[in-house]
C-alpha cells in the first residue's frame, strides 16, 4: 500500500535514495572509528546527531544541564553511577517528549472532529 504498485513513483520512492543511507552508515562509521582510534568518548556521536535535529535557542539549556551533570550530579552521586545512568534517564526524557507530542496531536485532532462547521 505503500510502495505503490510498481507503476507509479509515490512519495517514498522519491525520497528514498541508497546513497544518502550509505552515506550517513560511512560518515557514522567513521566518526566512531575516529573517536575510538582518539580515545574520545563515544557519547560525542549522539550528542552531535542529536544536536543537528534542534534549534539554536536549545543549546542555552543544554549547557545548562551539562552543567548541573558535571558540578553537582557528579560530586553527589559518582562519576560511575552517573555516566551508567545518564542514557537511560536521556531515553525516558525523549519518550516522554515524543508522548506529550502525539497527546497534542490527538487533542486537536478529536477538538477539530467534534466541533462543528461554521455557517
Amino acid at each position: 500500500a505503500t510502495t505503490g504498485d510498481g507503476l507509479v513513483e509515490t512519495m517514498f520512492d522519491k525520497a528514498f535514495k541508497p546513497w544518502f543511507l550509505a552515506i550517513g552508515t560511512s560518515a557514522t562509521c567513521i566518526m566512531f572509528f575516529v573517536l575510538r582510534s582518539f580515545g574520545a568518548p563515544i557519547m560525542f556521536v549522539y550528542g552531535f546527531v542529536r544536536g543537528i535535529g534542534r534549534g539554536c535557542h536549545v543549546f542555552v539549556l543544554e549547557i545548562i544541564g551539562a552543567l548541573v551533570a558535571r558540578l553537582y550530579l557528579n560530586k553527589k552521586y559518582g562519576r560511575e553511577r552517573m555516566l551508567r545512568v545518564l542514557p537511560v534517564i536521556m531515553a525516558g526524557y525523549l519518550v516522554g517528549e515524543g508522548l506529550v507530542g502525539m497527546a497534542c496531536v490527538a487533542v486537536t485532532l478529536i477538538s477539530k472532529a467534534i466541533s462543528g462547521l461554521p455557517l
